[in-house]
């Protein structure tokens, strides 16, 4: 019969915000990120490039503006790692990932402790 042909559709609109939010903030993600950057020091320098280039567009405001997403203890250990290494400080190849783990760690000590952070910024 006819009604049995007839597909029924819905017409939707499509967010691709919304789909990559999905998709970037999946913990499978995260964990991978947290493990790939946990070998920073051996990385190439094009996967350390790669895995930065993908923290920037989860975490910028401008971007998808997801930082709790990278808000787990494991991943807040390893960029702790990598803000500690006196090592990596001076190599300009390390620059963009010690950016990006500042700027985390930063917005979650704004966001923990608002009256510290805006006491810090002179320094």
């Amino acid at each position: 019969t006819d009604s049995e042909a007839q597909i029924a559709l819905k017409e939707s609109t499509f967010d691709l915000n919304h789909r990559l939010s999905q998709e970037l903030t999946a913990p499978m993600l995260i964990n991978t990120l947290t493990s790939v950057l946990e070998n920073y020091k051996s990385n190439s320098a094009q996967l350390n490039h790669s895995v930065v280039g993908i923290l920037k567009r989860i975490v910028l405001p401008d971007c998808l503006n997801l930082l709790p997403c990278v808000w787990h203890l494991s991943f807040l250990l390893v960029m702790e790692k990598i803000l500690s290494d006196a090592s990596i400080k001076s190599n300009p190849s390390f620059a963009p990932m010690v950016q990006i783990c500042k700027y985390v760690t930063r917005k979650l000590m704004d966001r923990l402790l608002p009256d510290l952070t805006g006491e810090m910024d002179g320094f």
